[in-house]
């Protein structure tokens, strides 16, 4: 499996975000950058929801990630030979 990282600022630590307080951080990457294996969900009261879904700006299907350091939301991860230096 690829390594993929935030766009933002190259961090590996990424979670997926949910509809509920509970985190998916990211363990394993396919090859077109989809989340394909999860470390131990964890309840996070302090990431933001996807709330673009809310106003239908973003399909609610769609998956949204935020990386844990910068705490920036995005739907496609960098790969990590090419994301931003930290």
């Amino acid at each position: 499996m690829n390594d993929f990282v935030c766009p933002y600022c190259g961090d590996h630590e990424v979670a997926e975000l949910s509809w509920c307080v509970v985190i998916h951080p990211v363990k394993q990457w396919t090859d077109d950058g989809v989340a394909a294996d999860y470390r131990e969900a964890e309840v996070d009261w302090e990431s933001d929801l996807p709330y673009g879904a809310l106003d239908k700006s973003l399909p609610e299907e769609t998956l949204v990630y935020e990386c844990r350091a910068c705490g920036k939301q995005f739907r496609k991860p960098s790969r990590a030979d090419s994301a931003p230096c930290k």
